[in-house]
């Protein structure tokens, strides 16, 4: 989970050295154009114990006890990341799948066949969007390899 470390430079240049050069490091991010951030839903989910706040770079938590804390989190653009990433990794692909899914609440795939019909439906519209390159869902998985050569200083 990338959008956690403070630092991104510092983790992934300890990264690099321990790769080899057929090396594969995958990392997790928060997307910031996700539509779930973007538009946020009229409904709090309850189901959920975490919200990105986008402008402070926070994550808060909220246990099941009500506690809550708040804990650095960064949320990316794909071009950031991107841009980022290949200052380690010669070869660096992004992916972006459940834009929909991320969106609704979860009693919208409740049980029952109704619930199945809607999965399977919303599953092949998000499957669809990653196939189109819209990058709207909530994460982005960054698939680096190591490249050949010494990273950029």
């Amino acid at each position: 989970m990338g959008s956690f470390v403070e630092n991104i430079d510092s983790f992934l240049t300890s990264i690099y050295p321990r790769l080899n050069n057929d090396g594969v490091c995958i990392l997790s991010f928060y997307n910031i154009g996700a539509l779930r951030y973007v538009t946020p839903p009229p409904w709090r989910d309850s189901t959920l114990s975490a919200e990105l706040v986008r402008n402070r770079h926070e994550l808060e938590v909220t246990l099941p006890s009500g506690e809550q804390f708040n804990i650095f989190c960064k949320a990316y653009e794909d071009s950031a990341l991107k841009e980022i990433c290949e200052r380690y990794f010669d070869n660096v692909e992004i992916l972006s799948s459940s834009a929909l899914a991320s969106f609704l609440p979860s009693q919208f795939f409740s049980s029952g066949n109704a619930a199945a019909k809607a999965k399977e439906v919303i599953k092949a519209f998000d499957i669809e969007l990653e196939k189109s390159g819209v990058m709207h869902g909530a994460y982005f998985t960054v698939i680096c390899r190591a490249p050949k050569h010494a990273p950029a200083e």
